[in-house]
């Protein structure tokens, strides 16, 4: 933003956006806008959860970030294991929404809410600071539809 700066490396915030209150994850990891249709993913690592909502801000078809907010969305668990519901999703660090995919509304209908998703997750920490269950999807493509 600087024009006198020599390194032209200086960045200015325009606006801090909240997500809901009801978003209470430990650390976020990821972040997702699907441009089309202004949803928004945001993972938590630590929750192995995944936040959905909207993007708002603008108005015919022209975004402006310093009227930005969030709407208050949906918080999802990722699939947990079986019998015991133990987190086997522990190290989520990449959301991305996959086009095409919609519910409630006809294929490309605006405002319609994308349905798949594909995530990557990183290596799991090693001695014993993760249960051994996390081994099975570390370092792995992960394809999911929201329930």
């Amino acid at each position: 933003d600087a024009a006198d700066e020599p390194t032209g490396c200086i960045w200015k915030t325009v606006n801090t956006l909240e997500l809901p209150k009801s978003v209470r994850f430990v650390d976020y990891s990821a972040f997702a806008v699907h441009h089309s249709t202004m949803a928004v993913a945001v993972t938590s690592q630590e929750n192995s959860q995944l936040w959905v909502g909207e993007l708002s801000g603008g108005s015919d078809g022209k975004f402006d970030p310093s009227t930005a907010t969030f709407s208050d969305g949906k918080v999802y668990d990722f699939p947990r294991t079986g019998g015991t519901c133990e987190v086997q999703y522990c190290n989520i660090e990449g959301i991305h929404w996959v086009s095409g995919e919609k519910a409630g509304n006809e294929e490309g209908e605006e405002g319609s809410t994308p349905q798949v998703l594909v995530a990557v997750s990183d290596k799991m920490k090693s001695k014993g600071r993760q249960a051994a269950v996390c081994q099975e999807k570390d370092q792995s493509v992960h394809l999911f539809t929201l329930p």
